[in-house]
C-alpha cells in the first residue's frame, strides 16, 4: 500500500531521507502506549522486504518547546544513540525529523520485540527464567548509562541538572497527583 494521507506522504518522504534503501511505507499504526508522546509501529519495504520500525513523535505533531526537565525528542534520540554506543541495549535510531518534514518533533528507530510493562514482566511464565537475573542486568545497564561522558557527547548542553533533593520532591509531587495509595 502506498502512502495515501498527507501524514503518510510526509512520513514516507522523511523515511526516504533517513533510511538507506527505503522503498515505501506499507503501514503506520499508532499504538495505545506512550503516555506523553505518540508511538507508532511502521511497516516499511526496502530491498530486503518488509520490516517493522518504530516512531516516537510529539503529540499531534506539534513542535515542542524545550523546558526544564523536558529536553525534547531530538535530545531523547541523541541520548539513545549515546547509550547504544556504550553497550546499553537500545534500538538503533535511524533519523530525527527536521522542521521541513512537517511531522513535528520525533524520530524513527529500530523495532524491538519484547515486553515493557512491569506487571507482565513479573507475572509472565515465559519470563520466569529472566526474573532472577533482571536486577543485576538492570544494574549493569544503569552503570553504563551513568558512564556516558556528557561533555564529550554534548549532552551537558542539552540536559538540565537537578539537585537530588529537588528530584525526590518533584517525584513526590507527581505521585500525589495520582491520588492513590
Amino acid at each position: 500500500m502506498a502512502a495515501t494521507s498527507d501524514f503518510e506522504a510526509k512520513l514516507a518522504a522523511a523515511l526516504r531521507r533517513q533510511i538507506a534503501g527505503f522503498e515505501t511505507l506499507v503501514s503506520a499504526e499508532r499504538l495505545s502506549g506512550g503516555a506523553s508522546q505518540e508511538t507508532y509501529r511502521l511497516v516499511i519495504r526496502d530491498a530486503a522486504g518488509e520490516r517493522p520500525i518504530a516512531m516516537r513523535r510529539a503529540p499531534g505533531g506539534v513542535e515542542s518547546i524545550r523546558a526544564p526537565g523536558h529536553p525534547g525528542l531530538k535530545t531523547e534520540a541523541m541520548l539513545m544513540r549515546c547509550a547504544r554506543e556504550v553497550g546499553v541495549p537500545e534500538p538503533e535510531v535511524y533519523g530525527v525529523f527536521e522542521p521541513g518534514d512537517g511531522l513535528g518533533d520525533g524520530f524513527v528507530m529500530q523495532w524491538l520485540d519484547g515486553e515493557a510493562l512491569g506487571a507482565r514482566i513479573v507475572r509472565a511464565e515465559a519470563l520466569a527464567g529472566v526474573r532472577p537475573k533482571l536486577a543485576f542486568e538492570c544494574g549493569q545497564i544503569l552503570a553504563r548509562i551513568h558512564a556516558i561522558d556528557l561533555k564529550k557527547t554534548g549532552l551537558d548542553r542539552l540536559l538540565d541538572p537537578m539537585d537530588p533533593a529537588a528530584f525526590v520532591e518533584q517525584t513526590w509531587e507527581r505521585y500525589k497527583l495520582f491520588n492513590t495509595p
